[in-house]
């Protein structure tokens, strides 16, 4: 990101090596939404995902990066959140919420968990393995944290 003309992104927090790398803004990096985007572009096939590993993610990845999710795609990718957000509900987070359909931090529209609203740390290794538990138990073959 940095050689591509983001100068201020940041090294990934050694002390929380799972947590989402380029989680911050345009806005918070001090450059503009096209510039931002244009460098995400560029350095996406570098990203460290768990997602990508199936063509539905793949699929679910490429069109968030780019803003071609068609309907078919997002309708898959809710439903897929929405069986994710039963199972977390059920197995240690109660307060999990549903999948909303957004823009974030200047990015297209898609999928997401408002992690934040519910007062839950997606980042923590406790969510973590409850996901990876979940997406074991559901089948889910999408990206499960965006």
């Amino acid at each position: 990101m940095r050689a591509h003309n983001i100068p201020s992104f940041p090294d990934p927090d050694p002390a929380h090596p799972d947590a989402v790398v380029g989680k911050e803004s345009a806005g918070q990096l001090g450059v503009s939404t096209s510039t931002y985007e244009s460098a995400r572009r560029a350095c996406v096939h570098l990203l460290p995902l768990a997602g990508g590993d199936t063509a539905e993610q793949q699929q679910e990845l490429q069109c968030a990066e780019d803003g071609t999710c068609s309907q078919a795609v997002v309708q898959t990718w809710m439903s897929g959140l929405r069986t994710l957000a039963g199972c977390l509900r059920s197995h240690g987070e109660p307060n999990w919420p549903d999948p909303v359909t957004t823009s974030l931090g200047g990015h297209p529209p898609a999928p997401h968990f408002l992690y934040e609203q519910a007062g839950i740390d997606h980042h923590s290794n406790k969510v973590l393995n409850e996901v990876q538990e979940c997406v074991r138990l559901t089948g889910y073959e999408g990206l499960p944290l965006p």
